[in-house]
């Protein structure tokens, strides 16, 4: 079991932020951890490939889709990356403990739903985007599929998709747009195709029984999602889930919501509770439920990102106890 977290901080994206989070993270002994993701997690991707013409263009501050979406021929997004790859090669010593790296990448359903092909009055908000249709959502994944490929090249030996819409998409019995469970199967798969290490898909919110069905079929490795903040997704899961699987769960066991700064007993507890109910072979790795970028809401937080750096002290805290 090892030690990680989604991505995002509330910090303003810059290479000194980027280096003054891996520094931080690397001070207190996290295992895996992710690349410093300090911009909105769509427009990381989307705004290069506009400048890339490959099918999308940018409208007063909107990504629309201008005939077929092209594979970029060059990476996307990847800076981040880099710049903590870089620091990790000049500081060996330091960073010989980490088990592995980390990199998020967003997903095809979710950076569909911000690509616009209409303005028309439409009943949901999705309706005017290309996700609604299916073709065009893979052709997106194959764009995902090269970026996640770059990031596999960089260094990352841990590559995870970023889908949340599909706990909006996957319903108790419907889905969005009348995507069948095989196409969505195929999505997923076809974004991380070009991957050789440990693939994984973070879904927040809710996790309905068919979607979990849904993740349980397809070919990843690390199946990520929130518990903390939403318990209920604890009884979705069941330890029979994973008899005949060779898949493991990325636990949430620490609230990306709420400031409060959890007690190591507490997350210790948690922690605990989820080994006994699933077992503790099938959780690959404790962290935060979401990234912490929304903490910056709050009012009377005189400074969120330390509240970030706190939380994950007791991630790895908890970590050495158990």
């Amino acid at each position: 079991m090892e030690t990680t977290f989604v991505g995002s901080f509330p910090l303003e994206y810059s290479r000194e932020n980027i280096l003054r989070v891996v520094k931080d993270i690397l001070d207190i002994n996290l295992t895996f951890p992710n690349y410093p993701q300090l911009q909105d997690f769509v427009k990381q991707f989307l705004d290069p490939i506009v400048k890339l013409e490959v099918g999308l263009v940018k409208r007063n501050g909107d990504f629309w889709l201008e005939g077929d979406l092209s594979i970029p021929n060059k990476p996307v997004g990847e800076e981040p990356l880099r710049i903590m790859m870089d620091y990790l090669k000049r500081n060996r010593e330091t960073s010989s403990r980490l088990k592995g790296v980390r990199a998020c990448v967003t997903g095809p359903f979710t950076l569909s739903s911000r690509v616009f092909e209409r303005r028309d009055k439409v009943f949901l908000e999705f309706d005017n985007t290309i996700l609604r249709r299916h073709e065009k959502v893979f052709e997106m994944a194959e764009v995902v599929s090269r970026i996640a490929e770059h990031f596999s090249k960089i260094g990352a030996t841990y590559v995870n998709i970023d889908e949340p819409l599909l706990s909006i998409m996957v319903g108790a019995k419907k889905t969005l747009y009348n995507y069948r469970e095989n196409e969505i199967i195929e999505i997923i798969e076809t974004s991380l195709k070009r991957v050789k290490g440990l693939k994984g898909i973070h879904v927040c919110g809710i996790i309905s029984p068919k979607l979990k069905n849904i993740l349980l079929r397809t070919n990843l490795d690390v199946l990520d999602h929130e518990f903390k903040d939403t318990p209920k997704n604890l009884e979705i899961f069941k330890r029979e889930d994973f008899n005949d699987t060779e898949k493991k769960l990325s636990l949430g066991c620490i609230s990306s919501k709420i400031p409060r700064i959890e007690s190591v007993d507490e997350v210790k507890g948690f922690v605990m509770k989820a080994m006994e109910t699933y077992g503790p072979e099938n959780i690959a790795f404790i962290k935060p439920d979401c990234g912490f970028r929304g903490l910056i809401r709050f009012q009377g937080i005189q400074n969120p990102y330390k509240v970030s750096i706190d939380k994950l002290k007791v991630l790895t805290k908890v970590h050495s106890l158990i």
